[in-house]
């Protein structure tokens, strides 16, 4: 005799898949999405962790309108610095389970020092693709820019008035760097107290490309 078991999902989407970097699975990390508001519906905040073979969960999204996900994965063996930061472009989908595969490559990466940070704050870089004009953060203008992301964000530990940073996955062409500095756990663009940008090149047979910046 079966007997019958009901297993509750979340309410709304929910996605799973794999990460993986350089066609292997990654051995670590982590999955974030922010879902801006809308209407009466509240901003939200989901995170999965890559389990070691690779896979993530994140539950209860709201469906409709696309999103980013940012992805941070470690190859096997990597250690802190050789972690891959990417961001893609996901549409939840009311009440379903979705598939989405993440292929990184960890063969191009941006990296440099950004020195001059004030004490208490943070700066977050994010590289866009092509050759942006950014005159403000605010309204409309954060949505066409976030759609524009090829790697990022990457975020400053705050010790001290310098930092390291690390961009990988990015495939040859021109990029914008935005790096904005804003208080130490604060959370979203809105939060920030300025902000700079700055052009760079990555060649097809570059594997990293070296840009130092100084704190905006």
């Amino acid at each position: 005799e079966t007997t019958g078991v009901d297993f509750a999902l979340p309410r709304g989407c929910n996605i799973r898949g794999r990460v993986r970097v350089d066609g292997v699975p990654a051995a670590q990390g982590q999955v974030l999405v922010e879902v801006p508001a809308q209407g009466s519906r509240p901003a939200s905040h989901h995170t999965a962790q890559i389990d070691g073979e690779g896979y993530y969960r994140l539950e209860g999204l709201a469906g409709g309108a696309p999103v980013q996900m940012q992805v941070t994965a470690f190859p096997p063996g990597g250690e802190w610095g050789s972690e891959v930061r990417h961001t893609v472009e996901v549409t939840p989908q009311a009440n379903r389970m979705i598939t989405h595969d993440v292929d990184l490559s960890s063969s191009q990466r941006l990296s440099g020092t950004v020195s001059r940070i004030p004490a208490g704050h943070v700066v977050t870089l994010v590289a866009l693709r092509g050759d942006q004009r950014i005159s403000s953060l605010e309204g409309p203008d954060v949505t066409n820019i976030l759609k524009e992301v090829a790697g990022g964000p990457y975020t400053t530990s705050g010790a001290g008035s310098e930092a390291n940073y690390v961009i990988s996955g990015l495939e040859p062409g021109r990029f914008t760097i935005l790096a904005v500095r804003h208080k130490a756990g604060a959370r979203g663009m809105a939060s920030f107290d300025n902000f700079s940008t700055h052009t760079v090149d990555i060649g097809r047979n570059q594997p990293e490309v070296v840009l130092n910046l100084r704190c905006p």
